[in-house]
């Protein structure tokens, strides 16, 4: 695996780099009068054309471009030949669903007015980030497509998203506004519609479980008559030596581990005597505990087999008592969550064991339920009310069933969740006019994306599953993986060209990467996997993940033309229920044909990790993550992987004022090798003090409503806002122009001069826009 790895790697940096940066050179930047300038191949790019004067920027912007203008670092950073360009932007939108689609479409706003967002060579996007950000992306396509128009194709692209004071908002605007709402747009049908989807799922999820239920409770039904040949005299044999007749095979074994434990304590006194190589010793140590527990393993597996008669004896037991099981796991189940929510509170202090006990308890509940399934089952088999034949010919109609109908895709949410997101995000304008009719999207393509003006897109997402060849990175349970207009991949799976895999697997396009990026629920989420509720979430269709063509395996499956018949009738290129099935037990690994992907928050929620990567030099962060008690830990996580990984270390200064709500930004250093330092600007989502900018004509220190007008009231109404759950994906309209205002407002305050009054700011952005 580690050879393998290394050569992804290698082909990354030999392959992929250099042809997203062949698309990065070809785009084009608007400067200030509004033509068109081609990217320097070279350095940074040319600010003072493309930015707001001088004058009208603020601090902490003027900052930032001298900052990386010093002569000593712009030589470092052409001299090193590892170097793949020395001058590139990228700007990051972070995980945080709907709250930050919409606090970052108020963010691309200003930095539109300012004209930062026209210097930015990559846009790396995550989880809700990559609503606006393939949003962004599909309108910017749209306008360099539109033939009929393709004489104001720099003034449309100019002139998208921005909205001048005094007119109706342009269309774009609108329509996001009106599908704040995105899951249920229409109320009524489209509310019943979201549990329909579950219910479905949960349905069809059994039908592919089932057959191993029945398949196990005949196995049970079998053990559980009187027993046959060499185990019943062996069972016998145990019974008249005192030693009982039930778990004889679990009795043997444990009886093999004592003389383990007997032969490991003699073996490790020889190896440690007469070897001459300590080496040795270790690697025979190593072999002994191995058995060991492989021996452990067997016990625990042979014991569970063996209990079946026995519970099935007390399930029938129950039955004669007039006892249902099934009522008494339903009402079982109900005390037992009660309770433990009642001790959690008690030991409210230990959290960690609380929320342990309270989530097995929960996720135990769904492999109870199957197993009342099996003793049912097995009990009708044993009084032989049902026939062995009816039970075997029901599993072979049903692994059949789900073998030729069966899809671990079509059966998630994944599906309705990524067309509620294409009708709300993914659109063009008709014309470049402001209020042009909107047209959708739906199936465009990644590798369609437009690179000759936009930014470079990289949709982030997880990679869940497999080992790592680091030992570290096994709390992980994944590593990023990216969707782009070139190639898609990741360094354990590799990479693959992008329309190679849109062309293996058509559902692959913009739509369908943006949702998975956003895929915040599943059973199986890389470091934010709950492995107690695996099953559960599975078993009821929580499943927001996707199954994608594994990129290694593009170019080395046969076609279809040649293959047998018989192959072609029992291929396994499509996702199948077996795909399911590892993804109820958790066993997810990356040389199947297809890899699972979630949410990319599940790895890093910033986006920030690719950037670094690829060697920005100016990376600039929108941080919309919950973050009530100001912990910024999407970034301390992501900052400490890129240290780890990469061996680059990041610093920050002005955290501590943006958590006392001072100010909504910090600047922060990437020292990368050979003594090359990136720049860092980082802007967060937090309602900041009132300053002495007073709207009303006493001047007050108490100017809260008066500096942010109906944000300040939303806030009053909602104490959580900004930092509103991630799972509250229904927006009102007070709702996302409180997080829209709220974005433009803190980026306005990062970007402008504070001391220019904003109809100013507005008065020479529109002179410059007509000069």
């Amino acid at each position: 695996m580690a050879d393998q790895i290394t050569k992804h790697n290698h082909y990354l940096y030999q392959v992929v780099l250099p042809e997203e940066l062949k698309h990065v050179l070809q785009r084009k930047v608007i400067n200030r009068d509004g033509q068109a300038l081609e990217r320097s191949p070279r350095s940074l790019p040319d600010f003072e054309q493309t930015l707001i004067p001088w004058d009208q920027r603020s601090v902490p912007l003027n900052q930032t471009i001298e900052s990386l203008a010093d002569k000593n670092q712009e030589q470092m950073w052409n001299e090193d030949s590892s170097v793949l360009h020395p001058g590139l932007v990228g700007l990051c939108f972070s995980g945080g669903g709907i709250r930050s689609a919409t606090f970052n479409l108020g963010v691309i706003q200003a930095f539109k007015k300012s004209g930062l967002l026209n210097n930015v060579d990559y846009l790396s996007t995550v989880s809700g980030g990559g609503y606006i950000g393939s949003a962004f992306s599909s309108a910017m396509t749209g306008a360099v497509t539109n033939e009929q128009y393709a004489d104001k194709k720099t003034e449309a692209i100019d002139a998208l998203f921005t909205h001048e004071q005094g007119d109706v908002e342009p269309s774009e605007f609108r329509h996001l506004r009106n599908n704040s709402n995105y899951m249920a747009p229409n109320g009524g049908l489209d509310t019943i519609r979201v549990p329909a989807i579950f219910l479905r799922g949960i349905v069809l999820n059994a039908l592919v479980v089932l057959p191993y239920l029945l398949i196990f409770a005949m196995i049970m039904a079998f053990l559980s008559t009187p027993p046959l040949g060499f185990y019943s005299d062996y069972a016998s044999w145990l019974e008249h030596i005192g030693l009982g007749a039930h778990f004889p095979v679990t009795k043997s074994l444990m009886l093999l581990l004592l003389l383990n434990y007997i032969g490991s304590a003699l073996t490790t006194n020889a190896t440690e005597n007469l070897s001459s190589s300590n080496n040795q010793s270790w690697i025979w140590r190593d072999r002994i505990t191995s058995a060991i527990a492989i021996n452990v393993s067997a016990i625990f597996g042979s014991a569970i087999i063996e209990a079946q008669p026995l519970a099935l004896e007390w399930y029938q037991t129950l039955v004669l008592w007039g006892i249902s099981l099934h009522q008494m796991g339903i009402n079982g189940f109900a005390i037992a969550i009660v309770c433990s929510l009642l001790l959690a509170k008690v030991i409210s202090n230990l959290s960690k064991i609380s929320n342990q006990l309270v989530v097995g308890c929960i996720g135990f509940s769904a492999i109870f339920a199957c197993w009342v399934v099996v003793l049912d089952v097995s009990d009708s088999l044993v009084t032989q009310e049902t026939s062995y034949v009816a039970i075997v010919s029901l599993t072979i109609a049903l692994m059949f069933l789900n073998q030729f109908t069966g899809s671990a895709n079509f059966t998630a949410v994944n599906r309705f969740y990524r067309d509620r997101l294409s009708l709300a995000y993914l659109f063009k304008k008709q014309s470049p006019f402001p209020h042009a009719p909107i047209i959708h999207t739906d199936k465009l393509k990644l590798s369609e994306l437009d690179s000759e003006y936009a930014p470079y897109s990289l949709i982030n997402c997880t990679l869940n599953g497999g080992q790592s060849v680091n030992a570290y990175k096994k709390d992980r349970l994944g590593e990023n993986f990216i969707f782009s207009k070139c190639f898609s991949g990741s360094n354990k799976t590799g990479f693959c060209k992008t329309q190679d895999l849109e062309a293996s697997q058509p559902s692959i396009n913009l739509g369908t990467a943006t949702a998975i990026s956003g895929a915040a629920v599943a059973p199986n989420m890389g470091r934010n996997t709950v492995k107690p509720l695996v099953f559960l979430l599975a078993m009821l269709n929580i499943r927001y993940d996707y199954w994608v063509k594994n990129p290694s395996k593009i170019h080395d499956q046969e076609q279809s033309s040649s293959r047998a018949w018989w192959k072609k009738l029992f291929r396994n290129d499509r996702v199948g229920p077996s795909y399911f099935l590892r993804e109820l037990l958790g066993n997810i690994n990356t040389s199947q044909n297809y890899i699972n992907l979630s949410d990319g928050g599940h790895f890093e929620n910033l986006g920030l990790y690719e950037l670094v990567r690829r060697e920005c030099r100016l990376i600039i962060i929108s941080d919309a993550e919950a973050d009530s008690e100001g912990t910024f830990s999407g970034l301390m996580d992501t900052i400490r992987m890129i240290q780890t990984d990469f061996g680059i270390k990041i610093t920050m200064t002005g955290l501590d004022e943006i958590k006392q709500k001072n100010q909504a930004h910090a600047h922060g250093e990437i020292h990368y090798r050979n003594g090359r330092v990136g720049k860092v600007l980082y802007i967060k989502s937090v309602m900041t003090n009132p300053e002495d900018t007073m709207s009303t004509d006493v001047p007050s220190n108490d100017d809260y409503f008066d500096k942010y007008r109906y944000i300040a009231n939303y806030q009053s109404k909602n104490p959580e806002f900004p930092n509103q759950s991630s799972g509250d994906q229904f927006f009102d309209e007070a709702q996302f122009e409180a997080y829209r205002a709220l974005g433009y407002q803190v980026a306005y305050q990062t970007l402008f001069n504070q001391e220019q009054s904003i109809s100013e700011s507005e008065d020479s952005f529109s002179n410059r826009r007509s000069a």
